[in-house]
């Protein structure tokens, strides 16, 4: 049987009505936890950018990066925040 994480980070893009679960997690701390490392290596360059395609595209790559680099770290990824990542 599946569990599904209960509290979860999604990236929204109105325009496109499309829903990206970038993070999940069992608790709150753990989602304010995932919350914090996202704000801290994503918001300055989110900032920076002026056109939605291109901040898309950037959130989408960087949450691919950090779930393969964590994949390649931990042989059996379930339950952590990276193994939920869209």
């Amino acid at each position: 049987m599946f569990n599904v994480l209960p509290w979860r980070i999604l990236y929204i893009v109105d325009e496109l009505e499309s829903r990206y679960q970038i993070a999940a997690g069992w608790d709150e701390n753990e989602i304010n936890r995932n919350w914090d490392f996202l704000e801290k290596e994503s918001c300055p360059q989110l900032q920076e950018m002026e056109n939605q395609e291109d901040r898309t595209t950037f959130v989408l790559a960087k949450i691919n990066s950090l779930a393969q680099r964590e994949d390649k770290k931990m042989p059996t990824a379930a339950g952590t925040w990276m193994s939920s990542l869209v």
